[in-house]
């Protein structure tokens, strides 16, 4: 399921496929086009907005000296229109070149990790729980369990 879910969001981030070039990707996978949805504005919010800022201070803890240039987000995301939902989806983009960029770091200190490129969202969760907070990247903005503040 976690390659899915990575899939599903490296095509609708990184490669800027909208939901029905997804859909058309993903045919005979599980998922309708709502379930896809709610995918994308679950890891929007736990990634983007939850998770950027603790992912930012362990980069930096890691590494002080490290130069994390700024990337605007990409311009397939002007056609979110909300602006809500886009700020979050840039954000969200950013925390996955940022969690590329811890992994490329822990990968050069622990020579032995065995998570591959298209496993970053296990990796990811790894990292989480490592850090003491829920090992999860989709938390729907819409339930009341869901947290309101940043770890």
């Amino acid at each position: 399921m976690i390659s899915l879910l990575q899939r599903v969001v490296s095509l609708y981030l990184l490669a800027g496929l909208g939901i029905s070039r997804l859909m058309e990707r993903l045919i005979g996978q599980g998922p309708v086009r709502s379930t896809v949805r709610e995918w994308m504005v679950s890891f929007a919010y736990g990634a983007g907005e939850l998770l950027f800022d603790l992912l930012r201070r362990s980069l930096m803890a890691l590494n002080p000296l490290v130069e994390l240039q700024e990337t605007p987000a990409p311009t397939h995301l002007d056609r979110v229109p909300s602006p809500t939902r886009r700020y979050r989806l840039g954000r969200a983009h950013r925390f996955w070149q940022l969690a590329e960029h811890l992994y490329a770091q822990a990968k050069a200190r622990l020579p032995r990790l065995h998570f591959k490129t298209d496993e970053l969202l296990s990796f990811v969760l790894h990292w989480l729980q490592r850090e003491g907070v829920p090992p999860r990247l989709f938390w729907s903005p819409c339930l009341s369990t869901t947290p309101t503040e940043p770890f």
